[in-house]
């Protein structure tokens, strides 16, 4: 039995490189679909402009495609399309750039909610040091946050 709960979709995905003079009204163009109309909208969006993320999506959303699979397609197509981001990154002291907006999103979320802190086995977020067995950080499988 197959559940048709809404999704909202984007008229024009987030992502998208296509009609980059249309991006600053992607909020406003928001639809809700059903899961089979989600995927219809992505497969005729891979038919008009070509761009393998609407494939991705299309197949991810009919069950063709796992996340995991997913998720490497569209690094891989990012660095196709953006081959300098991460250019001096494993190059002893380079990194991939980042943008000002990124920064600023993060120093409002390190104020808001605090950094990283874990004790080996659970990870917190926090202004403060949450006890003494704790240190800046957090473990990279964070399923047991607090």
């Amino acid at each position: 039995m197959k559940i048709n709960t809404l999704h909202s979709h984007h008229t024009l995905p987030q992502k998208a490189p296509y009609l980059p003079e249309l991006h600053e009204f992607k909020e406003e163009w928001k639809v809700d679909l059903t899961i089979d109309g989600h995927a219809c909208q992505h497969d005729v969006l891979y038919k008009v402009f070509g761009w393998i993320g609407d494939k991705v999506a299309h197949d991810c959303l009919t069950g063709q495609m796992t996340a995991e699979d997913a998720a490497r397609i569209a690094r891989q197509d990012f660095i196709k399309r953006n081959p300098e981001h991460h250019a001096n990154a494993g190059r002893k002291g380079g990194k991939a750039p980042c943008s000002q907006k990124s920064k600023d999103i993060a120093a409002k979320l390190c104020k808001e909610m605090g950094v990283w802190w874990t004790n080996g086995s659970i990870n917190r977020r926090s202004q403060t040091k949450p006890g003494d067995d704790f240190y800046r950080g957090r473990l990279p499988n964070y399923k047991n946050r607090s």
